[in-house]
């Protein structure tokens, strides 16, 4: 049974259930040519050579050892629920190869490398903020402590205030004492007056409490009211003439 002549690899056809691909022979085509050394170089099989390579069927490889893109979709088996068969798009070359012991891969060699240095860099980044964070933390110490050195020598240099004494206390209290008191003459409570409605139209006059000599006052002119009161006297007295004459 062919198995694929990719290194380290121990696919078989009909053993497995993967689409194998045969290499292409160099004798159809320069352009055949030169895939086929393209695939011999990433294969890494010692026992492939360039120079007396023999083309046959049975010289295959899975595809696992290709990219995803280097395949043609079947959307119709796709769209039925079917996995379909694969197929290579021209020109594809396996690049996914495990090296064999004692055998560097170049990208993976490529790979660990770049790593390395991120790490590094990531690294030296790192002692960077520590030692700057360090250097800021000291200059705040340092700053913190002469602002506390100079508030304790500003607090000894301020000038004390001096506290009254107790005699001071008692002179006080004995000026005050001296003062005369001033004699207030007493006088009669003015009861506030209240408002009350006393009938009249203006609603205006008001009584004081507890004095009967003034039993109304008008605070605003009664002009107004008067005038009302007199159209009233004379509305009531036509009214009564008209009484007396239906009588009659």
């Amino acid at each position: 049974m062919p198995s694929c002549q990719a290194i380290n690899c121990t696919n078989t056809k009909g053993r497995c259930d993967k689409s194998f691909f045969e290499i292409p022979d160099p004798k159809k085509s320069a352009e055949k040519r030169k895939q086929c050394k393209l695939w011999i170089d990433h294969l890494r099989n010692d026992k492939l050579n360039m120079e007396t390579f023999q083309w046959s069927k049975s010289r295959v490889v899975c595809q696992d050892h290709f990219e995803q893109n280097c395949f043609d979709r079947n959307l119709m088996a796709e769209s039925l629920g079917f996995k379909g068969t694969l197929k290579l798009k021209p020109g594809s070359v396996p690049t996914i190869v495990k090296p064999g012991p004692g055998v560097r891969h170049e990208k993976q060699d490529r790979h660990s490398t770049h790593q390395l240095l991120e790490k590094r860099k990531k690294a030296q980044l790192r002692d960077s903020i520590v030692a700057f964070i360090g250097e800021k933390n000291d200059v705040g110490s340092k700053m913190s402590g002469v602002k506390r050195k100079s508030m304790v020598e500003h607090r000894h240099c301020a000038p004390k205030k001096d506290k009254p004494s107790t005699v001071e206390h008692q002179e006080q209290k004995q000026d005050f004492s001296s003062i005369d008191t001033i004699e207030v003459p007493s006088e009669s409570i003015v009861c506030v007056p209240e408002i009350l409605s006393c009938g009249h139209p203006c609603e205006t006059c008001i009584r004081y409490k507890g004095n009967e000599s003034f039993n109304m006052l008008t605070v605003k002119d009664h002009s107004y009211s008067k005038s009302k009161d007199n159209t009233l006297n004379a509305s009531h007295e036509e009214d009564n003439s008209i009484l007396q004459y239906n009588i009659h």
